[in-house]
């Protein structure tokens, strides 16, 4: 067996350090021996047995020096250790306790080192390796950072800036005093709205007062003892998490322990998208003294290259709507966009984007069932942030900041943070000057500048990108498509745009489906018998359409979900008021006709319960009349119900014959003769010709 000095082992589960080899026999020594504890031997057969037997086996070294540890005070500290028991070590009777009492004892006489500081040296030369690094001072080891002192005499310099005879003294912190700091601190400092130590103190110093009111002034607790306190025994990572609020905690001050683009293995494997309102105020496109608010800005990034792939702005708010919107213009022509808004770009400055393989969102406006349609037609995870944690998709987040940094030292109407004129502040808001067009104009402009000249501080490569690649998300982006994801999955087109458009559950009734007071039919409906008005007519119900809120003339009713059947239905005749309009539009007109209708109602009601009053007199009157009448049996009352009716119906006859009386009277009538015509016996047609060709005309 091959041994060589300092070789360690693990031995019965110590780890054990090799002295000297001689022959057969072995010198050890425990790695964590004990004050008193020595080397011990044993036969290379013994050893042998023990390595077959699992009993040993070679162990790591745990004591090895770095340069970091290396400085000119501990190699001075162990030169003079070195030199003081160099007699020692060096003579291997130094391994048995007679000859190595005697061997100490005169490197004591020598050097005027006491046995005991000889004896501890000697162990730590054999515990680290025999080395002039073995002495060096377990400097590590000295002092009590964090610890309690158990010196009972008062700690600390004397009071600066005080009467030296009548500066008092402060009570030591153990004790009452002790349970005070700790009190306060969890009371008033380790909370949401920590008010400082100052503060904490003085509630310490009146509670002190308290269980001590003869105690003056100067010999009260000072702020240095508790910054003292609180240096030693609060944790800093502890006092941050209480002082703030969970969220706040993990966004802004928890460490980062991971980066994005861990997630993203090339271009499209990742998008991130996001929405905020900008802090501008615009004015209207048609007419400039109109002040229309704050624009909605949703982006989509590529989280591999930065690339802004996606993006929406108008003054829409956030929704799922706009969000599909903000999806869907990744496959939108730009140059398109950019000639609808009086921009000329050009068309290398674009990139071909596609459908990523994870779609990392918010839970607002993109969490439901309304999205999980274009993800089982994509085949595209939705990715869901934590409530709160806006850490997590980090780069769009940032990337609004640079963006609206890019307008907001030029553009007027920008937001502030003082507004109120009593405190010297305007209303920034009457500022605004910029309208829509020319917004979108700045937006649009800073996307192409970021994508095409814009240079990554503190992008994170990983090792197979070349050093001389530029992070630039357009080189980026070309970089990944060529050598990692290859090229991205474009959607089936008419799938995907109905995949987009959020959905409503709709309801049957003999005129066709009804979304939103608006009714639709198709002609799958008529053939299936849907619409068919009759018992035998089953109607399915929890269906759902998809509808586009720009046009309200078409919907699309799933008819199975899991199939992906989609029946498109235009717009019935019966709501043929609302052809031609979207259903922004249908959402106002039901809005004032449900305002016209309660109206009506209320004027309805009103005459409605004036008759109702009305009937009920005439009710009170017949019931009393009853009451005066002859009493007669039930019998005779029921068989004279059809002479009365007879006798009714004769009386109403005569009334209408007086009403309608034509009996001739007595007097002469005058008679007036009409002139007589002679007729031509002949009934031919009329001819106007010499009429009409006249010499007089």
């Amino acid at each position: 067996m091959q041994l060589y000095v300092n070789d360690v082992f693990s031995l019965h589960q110590r780890l054990v350090r090799v002295l000297y080899c001689s022959g057969d026999l072995v010198v050890f020594f425990h790695l964590d021996a004990k004050p008193r504890e020595m080397p011990f031997s044993l036969l290379i057969s013994e050893l042998q047995e023990k390595i077959l037997s699992d009993e040993a086996r070679r162990a790591e070294d745990p004591y090895l020096f770095t340069e970091q540890e290396i400085n000119e005070k501990k190699l001075t500290k162990a030169k003079r250790r070195l030199d003081c028991i160099t007699d020692i070590v060096n003579t291997p009777e130094c391994l048995y306790r007679t000859s190595r009492l005697k061997l100490v004892k005169a490197a004591s006489e020598r050097t005027g080192v006491s046995t005991k500081n000889l004896y501890n040296w000697v162990r730590q030369y054999w515990q680290k390796g025999q080395s002039l690094f073995a002495l060096f001072p377990n400097s590590h080891k000295c002092g009590g950072k964090g610890q309690k002192r158990k010196d009972t005499s008062t700690i600390g310099r004397p009071r600066i800036g005080s009467d030296c005879e009548n500066q008092g003294r402060a009570p030591e912190i153990k004790g009452v005093v002790l349970k005070l700091f700790r009190i306060v601190t969890d009371q008033y400092l380790l909370t949401k709205k920590a008010p400082g130590p100052s503060y904490a103190l003085r509630r310490v110093q009146s509670k002190y007062k308290d269980l001590y009111p003869d105690s003056e002034e100067k010999n009260l607790p000072t702020l240095s003892q508790y910054k003292y306190f609180l240096q030693r025994e609060i944790d800093i990572a502890e006092k941050l998490r209480k002082q703030t609020s969970r969220h706040d905690f993990d966004n802004n001050i928890a460490p980062l322990i991971g980066s994005s683009i861990e997630k993203a293995m090339g271009p499209g494997s990742r998008f991130e998208i996001d929405a905020t309102i900008a802090d501008v105020y615009l004015v209207s496109d048609k007419d400039p003294s109109l002040i229309i608010g704050r624009p909605t800005l949703y982006t989509v990034i590529d989280t591999f290259s930065r690339m802004v792939v996606g993006f929406y702005i108008g003054m829409e708010s956030p929704s799922y709507v706009v969000a599909m919107r903000a999806i869907g213009s990744i496959f939108m022509n730009w140059q398109v966009y950019a000639s609808s808004i009086d921009l000329d770009i050009p068309s290398d400055s674009l990139i071909e984007a596609g459908l990523p393989d994870t779609l990392h969102a918010d839970r607002g406006e993109l969490l439901g069932h309304q999205i999980e349609m274009m993800s089982s037609v994509n085949s595209v995870i939705i990715e869901y942030a934590p409530p709160y944690h806006a850490i997590s998709k980090g780069i769009v987040e940032r990337y609004f900041r640079t963006l609206q940094a890019k307008f907001k030292p030029f553009v007027p109407g920008v937001v502030e943070g003082v507004t109120v004129k009593k405190r010297g502040g305007k209303d920034y808001r009457l500022d605004a000057a910029c309208n829509l067009t020319e917004f979108k104009q700045m937006i649009f402009s800073s996307i192409l500048i970021h994508n095409n000249f814009h240079e990554i501080g503190k992008y994170v490569r990983a090792e197979d990108m070349p050093r001389a690649l530029p992070p630039i998300p357009k080189v980026l982006w070309n970089w990944g498509l060529q050598n990692r994801t290859g090229r991205l999955r474009q959607p089936i087109s008419k799938q995907f745009k109905i995949a987009l458009l959020p959905r409503q559950k709709v309801t049957f009734d003999d005129r066709g489906i009804k979304l939103f007071g608006v009714y639709y039919t198709c002609q799958e409906l008529f053939r299936i018998g849907w619409l068919h008005r009759h018992a035998s007519a089953k109607r399915p119900k929890n269906l759902e359409a998809a509808y586009d809120p720009a046009n309200a003339n078409k919907v699309y009713l799933y008819v199975n979900m899991k199939q992906l059947e989609v029946w498109e239905c235009n717009l019935a005749p019966h709501s043929r008021e609302f052809l031609g309009r979207s259903f922004w539009d249908v959402f106002l007109i039901n809005k004032e006709r449900r305002k016209i209708t309660a109206k009506s109602k209320q004027i309805e009601n009103k005459y409605i319960r004036e008759s109702e009053d009305f009937v009920e007199e005439l009710t009170k009157k017949a019931l009393e009349r009853r009451l005066q009448l002859p009493c007669k049996s039930k019998q005779a009352k029921i068989s004279a119900i059809d002479g009365n009716k007879k006798k009714e119906v004769d009386e109403a006859r005569k009334e209408r014959l007086i009403e309608n009386d034509d009996s001739p009277s007595n007097e002469s009538a005058d008679i007036h003769l009409l002139p007589t015509a002679e007729f031509d016996d002949e009934f031919d047609l009329p001819d106007d010709v010499d009429f009409l060709f006249d010499d007089e005309d």
